[in-house]
């Protein structure tokens, strides 16, 4: 009995009172009671908290199958390098000035919440006001939105379509010589 009060204890433990208590019976004691303590050590374990991530395919009955459930990724709509004609070709048709305009006015009449990119706050519209007067700023310079989307795919109707939960507009970061750096969020939309 002392040994299966010792199973609490660490495997070393387990495997040392273990060995000491087969040499101590014979062998169809020894087979019996190895499988009592394996047993008893599984029935200890959770497999919910061992299975991190399951791969399970969710369904929805319009969309079809969910392929993936977030998926955040990046898409410049302003260029900045006059000479990247190949950026220049991928945005022709992109009506950037007539998104954010529209994005802004929604926000302005209060019609959707903006909420500031790092504290997750919602933005008050004078905060806003006040970020459109910052040095730098201009919604024509507004060059990236980043999406946080679900994707989903329904094979038998060979449909791809996507939902966007959010939307971060950022605006182009340039150096002395107007090269870009980078870009600064302005607001995070929940769509």
């Amino acid at each position: 009995m002392e040994f299966l009060w010792n199973l609490k204890g660490n495997i070393k433990t387990v495997y040392q009172n273990l060995l000491s208590l087969m040499q101590k019976i014979d062998m169809r004691a020894s087979f019996f009671l190895s499988f009592i303590i394996i047993l008893i050590i599984s029935c200890g374990r959770n497999p919910l908290k061992e299975k991190k991530h399951q791969n399970v395919v969710l369904t929805d009955s319009f969309y079809g199958a969910v392929i993936a459930d977030t998926i955040i990724y990046d898409v410049i709509i302003h260029n900045t390098n006059l000479d990247d004609q190949w950026s220049q070709q991928c945005l022709q048709y992109m009506k950037q000035n007539v998104l954010i305009d529209s994005l802004f006015k929604l926000v302005y009449e209060g019609k959707i919440i903006a909420y500031d990119y790092f504290e997750k706050k919602p933005l008050r519209i004078k905060d806003l006001k006040k970020r459109e007067e910052e040095p730098g700023f201009k919604r024509e310079n507004i060059g990236k939105i980043q999406f946080t989307e679900r994707w989903y795919f329904d094979t038998s109707r060979k449909r791809f379509q996507k939902e966007v939960i959010s939307i971060v507009l950022g605006y182009d970061l340039l150096d002395e010589v107007g090269k870009l750096r980078g870009y600064k969020p302005v607001f995070k939309l929940y769509l």
